[in-house]
């Protein structure tokens, strides 16, 4: 398989008809730098925007695929995180569980406890309601609306 050919100012303008500007370079400059360049350039992208530049090219694929590239990366924010941990701004765990971003066990607990006691009295409610047919018979219902439920006479 061979690579692909970018190509020339002229071949574009022929192509699409526009003029292009002669102080613009040429497409495909950025491939024709040395790769230690094309590393430190991809150093400052963002994830999503190196997997967007991995898929342009299979040069800068294989450099954003770069085992280096991304422990530099993680070493970056290693340095930078600790800061950004202890910072006054950034509330406490008892501010977290009290806005139930954070949940302890106890809350956990609750809710689930919760949750189980509306299931139980939900169940006697739909036990005691009245069946369709009574239903029919006090012409809360349908008649042709029953025949989902029970045969209605």
């Amino acid at each position: 398989m061979t690579g692909a050919v970018c190509p020339t100012t002229v071949e574009i303008t022929q192509r699409y008809g526009e003029a292009i500007d002669a102080s613009l370079p040429p497409p495909g400059v950025l491939l024709t730098l040395p790769n230690e360049v094309l590393l430190h350039i991809l150093g400052f992208l963002d994830v999503s925007d190196l997997l967007s530049t991995s898929r342009a090219n299979h040069q800068l694929r294989e450099l954003a695929l770069t085992p280096i590239l991304h422990a530099n990366r993680l070493r970056h924010n290693r340095a930078i995180l600790p800061p950004l941990l202890s910072s006054p701004s950034r509330p406490s765990r008892s501010d977290l569980i009290a806005r139930s971003i954070v949940q302890s066990r106890t809350s956990v607990v609750s809710r689930r406890l919760n949750r189980k006691l509306i299931s139980i009295r939900l169940s006697r409610r739909l036990a005691a309601r009245p069946s369709p047919e009574s239903l029919v018979q006090r012409c809360v219902l349908l008649a042709n609306a029953c025949r989902d439920f029970a045969p209605c006479t």
